[in-house]
């Protein structure tokens, strides 16, 4: 698969350092790409075997990334999960691959905008639209060309998200409450969004996202980040991504990307009007 954001930022710190534990670490994941090659990932038991040997990767490169002096300014390991969904959903994305306009990865989103012109009489000439946008690590959507004016018209390209996924090494409260508040910006614009937050470890006591928009907050290692933090000084074996919360994840983004999420039609056979 091209422009994986994982094996894109590894290949690169490997070129420009020529560091042999690198080296290593990219030979493993080129046999985790060749294990997953002919698997055609959209039922339960392909997902499992693909997260079998993700673990596998995973496990045999994770503490390498964590043991690097600069390991969070490098962004490998934290990148793990981003090119992990895109290994995970790109089959039940091959029909829309060759669409120029689809988004499969990272990218900007809209959260919200405004018009502010410098007075009422150059509204008329320069209506001074600002676009809010924010990085999202993982993003299922399409770009649009936006046009603004009446005569002299301004084309601005957007990108709407239809699955948001916030991917996390550990999530902390802070960090769960900004994507709080961007669940709700976001839902406002592109109602039929669905934003996720996954994490692989759990660093907070206390967090209400009941309360927000988000659609889930998943802790794929069912662990809490003091946890993982002992395991890395002791080099006990990392613990494994949780194939069914992975699976749960996988069926929700896959049922969401085949629903009609508005029927007019849908009242004759099923009696209700949202999927």
């Amino acid at each position: 698969m091209k422009n994986n954001i994982h094996e894109n930022i590894l290949l690169n710190k490997y070129n420009s350092t020529k560091d042999e534990k690198l080296k290593t670490c990219l030979s493993e994941l080129y046999a985790f790409k060749d294990k997953i090659s002919n698997l055609d990932i959209k039922n339960k038991s392909a997902v499992n075997n693909f997260v079998k040997n993700f673990n596998d990767y995973r496990t045999k490169t994770a503490y390498i990334y964590e043991d690097r002096k600069n390991s969070g300014q490098e962004l490998i390991r934290s990148s793990m999960m981003e090119g992990f969904f895109q290994y995970l959903f790109k089959d039940i994305l091959k029909n829309y691959s060759k669409k120029e306009d689809l988004i499969f990865g990272r990218a900007k989103t809209l959260v919200g905008f405004n018009f502010s012109p410098f007075s009422f009489e150059n509204s008329f000439q320069n209506i001074n639209l600002n676009l809010l946008e924010k990085d999202q690590d993982f993003v299922i959507g399409r770009t649009i060309d936006l046009s603004i004016g009446n005569k002299k018209k301004e084309i601005i390209k957007i990108t709407i998200p239809f699955i948001i996924i916030e991917c996390k090494v550990y999530i902390e409260k802070n960090m769960l409450e900004t994507h709080m508040n961007s669940s709700t910006n976001i839902k406002k614009i592109v109602p039929d969004c669905l934003y996720f937050v996954v994490s692989e470890y759990m660093k907070m006591k206390t967090a209400e996202p009941h309360l927000s928009k988000l659609d889930n907050v998943y802790i794929l290692c069912q662990e809490v980040n003091s946890t993982r933090e002992k395991k890395f000084r002791t080099k006990t074996q990392i613990t494994n991504l949780n194939a069914d919360l992975v699976y749960d994840i996988f069926s929700r983004v896959q049922n969401h990307l085949e629903l009609k999420w508005w029927d007019n039609e849908a009242v004759s056979k099923y009696g209700k009007l949202i999927n």
